[in-house]
C-alpha cells in the first residue's frame, strides 16, 4: 500500500508492506512524473484537499486546485485507491502533536528512512503526513 499527501510543489509518500504494516520506503516527489503509481499496487490512499474556513483558513485558496491536480496525477493507473479526509485520520490534533504521535509509532528502523531522506522540514512535514495517513490506514495511528 502506498498512502500519500499532496502539495502544492510535491507529495509526501509512503509505502508500506501489506503483510507486516511496516513502513518499507519514504520520499518527497515533486510530481514531474508519478513514479509511484503502477499496476504493482494494490492499494493508494490519499488524502483529500480540503478548505478550511474562518481563522484555519491559510495561503490562497486557489492553491487546493493545484493540489487536486497533483492528487489526481499520484493516483494514476492505479487499480485502487480511497481517499481521506484530514479530519478523518488526524482528527483535530494541531500539526506538532500529530507529528509526534506519528514519529511515536515508528520503529528504529522506520525513523531511519525517514531521517535519512535529510529533507528540510518544509518538505519533510508532507512525507511525516503520508507515513500517518498509511500509518491510520493499517491500524498502527
Amino acid at each position: 500500500m502506498i498512502s500519500i499527501d499532496p502539495g502544492v510543489n510535491g507529495c509526501g509518500v509512503a509505502v508500506f508492506n501489506n503483510d507486516t504494516k511496516e513502513l518499507e520506503a519514504c520520499y518527497y516527489d515533486t510530481v514531474d512524473e508519478t513514479a509511484y503509481s503502477g499496476t504493482w499496487l494494490d492499494l493508494v490512499v490519499i488524502e483529500l484537499p480540503q478548505v478550511y474556513m474562518g481563522s484555519k483558513s491559510k495561503g490562497n485558496p486557489n492553491d487546493l486546485i493545484r493540489v487536486a491536480f497533483a492528487a489526481g496525477r499520484c493516483i494514476g493507473p492505479t487499480p485502487k485507491f480511497e481517499t481521506v479526509s484530514p479530519r478523518k485520520w488526524k482528527g483535530t490534533i494541531k500539526k506538532k502533536a500529530m507529528l509526534n504521535r506519528i514519529l511515536s509509532r515508528l520503529s528504529d528502523e522506520e525513523l531511519g528512512l525517514l531521517k535519512g531522506l535529510g529533507l528540510p522540514p518544509t518538505k519533510e512535514h508532507n512525507v511525516v503526513d503520508a507515513i500517518g495517513i498509511g500509518l491510520w490506514r493499517t491500524g498502527r495511528l
